[in-house]
């Protein structure tokens, strides 16, 4: 329980550490296609929702679907992944609960794809050290957190039981029956 408990805490710093951090203005996720629905299945670990993740053409990756954290966050690149960053410049990240700083990559103007969405223009992180250690202590390939900007842009609707994640195209939706008055 000690275990679990440590590691929700280093995620919630890191969510909130991340969260500052700027972000593109023009970052978005659409459809590759007009489509309004768009399903994938999902992973399900301990409750967490993972979905497969491929930036500027890397090799899938299974991200944590999160909608706190700031911007998409790689805690851990196996060794059989590769990644090209864009625009990548080191920074020190602190906050983590301890004194020191730890050393992490910001990353602009990247591609994201989980199957029929993609994303431009998308700020990745990149923590050098792995002090979160998910892969072990879910028992599969975890290689960080994605969230906000696909929330931003769709209705997310996550059926654990069938382990489905359904994205709702939220502009054509609103196109399609006008703006809401508050």
């Amino acid at each position: 329980m000690k275990t679990i408990t440590y590691l929700f805490l280093t995620i919630a710093m890191l969510i909130t550490m991340v969260s500052n951090a700027e972000k593109p203005d023009s970052a978005n996720f659409f459809m590759n296609s007009n489509r309004r629905i768009y399903r994938t299945p999902v992973i399900l670990a301990s409750h967490l929702v993972v979905v497969p993740v491929v930036i500027n053409g890397s090799s899938p990756m299974n991200f944590i679907l999160d909608s706190g954290v700031g911007s998409t966050l790689i805690t851990e690149v196996s060794s059989a992944g590769v990644v090209s960053l864009n625009q990548a410049r080191k920074v020190l990240l602190s906050g983590l609960g301890n004194e020191q700083s730890m050393e992490a990559y910001v990353s602009e103007n990247n591609n994201l794809k989980i199957g029929g969405l993609e994303g431009d223009k998308q700020q990745v992180i990149v923590l050098l050290n792995d002090i979160i250690n998910l892969s072990n202590r879910m028992g599969i390939p975890l290689n960080g957190f994605i969230g906000p900007s696909l929330f931003e842009r769709f209705i997310v609707e996550i059926n654990y039981t069938k382990q489905i994640v359904t994205f709702l195209n939220l502009h054509i939706l609103v196109s399609m029956f006008g703006e809401t008055t508050r």
